[in-house]
């Protein structure tokens, strides 16, 4: 019983302390003219140095996310689809606090996550076009929730390949990049 107090007094302090820095931006003066520059200051992860948030995927075909950055935490949820694409939106030591596509959140150790790029497709009978344009012919229609692994991403595309099928999808339609 006090093993188990001392670690819920322990992850309530652990999470109460982790907070997340918003993104800010400064105005620095870059000439003689007193012309003014904006610049995006993007938040850094803590452990890695890498911005957040980001996008990465699931390494295992069994992942656990838990309540709290720790073995000692409790699994709420457990993730049996490897390469899932997941955003790291915090760190802290060698845990990542993760998001998925329905907007779970949990904690999930790193050496979990991979840095291979994926998406989900979250629309219906989502249209694999010829070209990025929307009217653009469909090569195929691809249902919700396949995985699918962008060979590009510009503007409002991405580039696919899945299965023998090569084409654009609408970035609106998918999760996993942004």
């Amino acid at each position: 019983m006090l093993k188990n107090t001392i670690n819920f007094i322990l992850g309530c302090i652990i999470l109460t302390t982790i907070c997340v820095v918003p993104s800010f931006s400064i105005e620095l003066t870059t000439s003689a003219k007193g012309d003014k520059k904006q610049i995006n200051a993007e938040k850094k992860g803590s452990e890695t140095g890498r911005s957040l948030p980001r996008f990465v995927s699931l390494k295992s075909s069994k992942v656990n996310m838990r309540r709290g950055p720790g073995k000692e935490f409790r699994i709420d949820w457990v993730y049996y689809r490897k390469n899932l694409p997941v955003k790291i939106i915090f760190e802290y030591l060698r845990w990542r606090k993760i998001e998925d596509f329905e907007g779970y959140t949990g904690w999930v150790h790193a050496s979990l996550l991979s840095g291979k790029k994926s998406l989900i497709i979250i629309g219906d009978n989502v249209p694999l076009r010829e070209r990025p344009v929307k009217d653009a012919s469909s090569i195929a229609y691809l249902q919700r929730h396949v995985l699918v692994f962008p060979e590009l991403c510009k503007k409002a595309w991405c580039k696919v390949e899945i299965n023998s099928y090569s084409g654009w999808l609408d970035r609106e339609l998918v999760w996993g990049d942004f």
